[in-house]
Formats: C-alpha cells, sequence, structure tokens
C-alpha cells in the first residue's frame, strides 16, 4: 500500500496531483495493491479541483479506457482518498492511514 499524507495547505493540492500523474506514469501506481491519499482539511471540492491535464489520471483512476469503455486489463488504480475536516496532525494522520491499509505492507510517499 502506498500511504500519501498531502494536500495541507490547501495550496498544496496542486503538488499533490502532480505528484499523482507522476506515479502513474512511472507505473508505481499500477505495481500496488492500493493508494491512501489522507488528505488535512479535506473539503468536497477537492476532486473537483484536480486540475484539466489531469483527465487522464481521473479515467486511470476509474479504469476507463481512451474509448470510454470500462478497462478489463486489471491495470485500474485502486485509489482512496481519505481525510479530516480540520488539521489533525501527522502522527493522527499516518496512524489513519496505516489502520486503512488493507496490505502487510506500507510505504510512505510525500508529495512533492
Amino acid at each position: 500500500t502506498l500511504c500519501v499524507l498531502g494536500g495541507f495547505p490547501r495550496g498544496a493540492r496542486m503538488s499533490l496531483m502532480n505528484s499523482l500523474q507522476s506515479w502513474i506514469e512511472s507505473g508505481l501506481m499500477q505495481a500496488v495493491n492500493e493508494t491512501l491519499v489522507f488528505l488535512q482539511d479535506k473539503m468536497a471540492s477537492d476532486l473537483v479541483a484536480i486540475p484539466r491535464e489531469t483527465e487522464r489520471f481521473r479515467r486511470q483512476v476509474e479504469g476507463i479506457d481512451d474509448h470510454g469503455e470500462t478497462s478489463s486489463s486489471g491495470e485500474a488504480l485502486r485509489l482512496r482518498i481519505m481525510g479530516a475536516s480540520g488539521n489533525v496532525g501527522i502522527g493522527r494522520a499516518m496512524w489513519e492511514l496505516v489502520q486503512a491499509a488493507q496490505t502487510r505492507h506500507v510505504i510512505f510517499l510525500e508529495d512533492d
């Protein structure tokens, strides 16, 4: 499981989206069972704020190919966005990520 604590302060959301895109393009996110992202001060608009150039990212997350069909290749990304409405601190956020992980091993990544 890849665990990412990111997006704080709110201006860092773009850095997180760029990092996710980079990890997709390098094949990192496809090589793991799941990726968990914990956002401090999570808002409903966070996913809406994904930049237009990351449309491919959204399609990969949803397992949709270039023709609008659901991918059956098994390469769909397993991404879960978690978070708290306020800043719970790094320790609590890491604990939440580890508790949510569905695998025995986790790798923590930074979003920069």
